[in-house]
């Protein structure tokens, strides 16, 4: 398998995480967002939405957007499961992965910041718009894991949720919000990082 992966994506890091875990061989293709080598016409005969990551699997299958590559993964190697044992389960890891994913990632990436200096916005509006995004995702992702005595989000083996929390408290403290908020997040990171898989991603 190889992955269309840039070092600094959070959406990247996630796959590279799922497919440590899993134990699953992976080759690394290293695109250059800053440069913006996603917009080249090679990268985007392979993901037409110019996005990372991308991976394609060993019999040519191209899979974008990282819940669905996880998706794949969790299909295609079935151990540890990271979408959920039970039914309840897994809704409450959709319902994390949803806040980190759909109501959190959008407002603090490159294509925002572009778009915004397309607008001619102020230079600070980005990292105003991202720094609210993260802290109000990151307070909804504490209550959704509050009073939980489990080593990760939902159980005592780490899930997607996991996954996904790791590279947004990353982008928390380079956008330099405050996350001694959220006790309970920061105790599942340090369970994380104590796992190579979450460390070397």
């Amino acid at each position: 398998m190889k992955l269309c992966s840039f070092r600094n994506s959070s959406a990247s890091r996630r796959v590279r995480i799922a497919t440590a875990l899993k134990g699953a061989s992976l080759d690394i293709v290293e695109i250059d967002l800053p440069a913006g080598e996603q917009f080249g016409h090679e990268y985007l005969s392979v993901n037409p939405q110019g996005l990372v990551p991308a991976l394609i699997t060993d019999d040519g299958l191209v899979v974008t957007q990282s819940l669905a590559i996880l998706t794949w993964l969790d299909a295609k190697f079935p151990e540890p499961v990271l979408l959920g044992l039970t039914q309840a389960c897994r809704v409450k890891i959709l319902e994390f992965l949803s806040v980190v994913g759909c109501d959190v990632h959008p407002l603090q990436g490159l294509r925002l910041s572009r778009w915004l200096d397309e607008a001619g916005s102020p230079p600070e509006a980005f990292s105003v718009i991202a720094r609210r995004a993260i802290s109000d995702g990151l307070a909804t992702c504490e209550q959704l894991v509050h009073g939980g005595t489990q080593r990760f989000c939902f159980s005592n083996e780490p899930s997607a949720a996991d996954i996904w929390l790791i590279p947004q408290l990353n982008n928390a403290r380079r956008f330099g919000v405050d996350i001694t908020s959220y006790p309970r997040l920061v105790g599942i990171e340090q369970s994380c990082l104590a796992l190579p898989a979450f460390r070397d991603a």
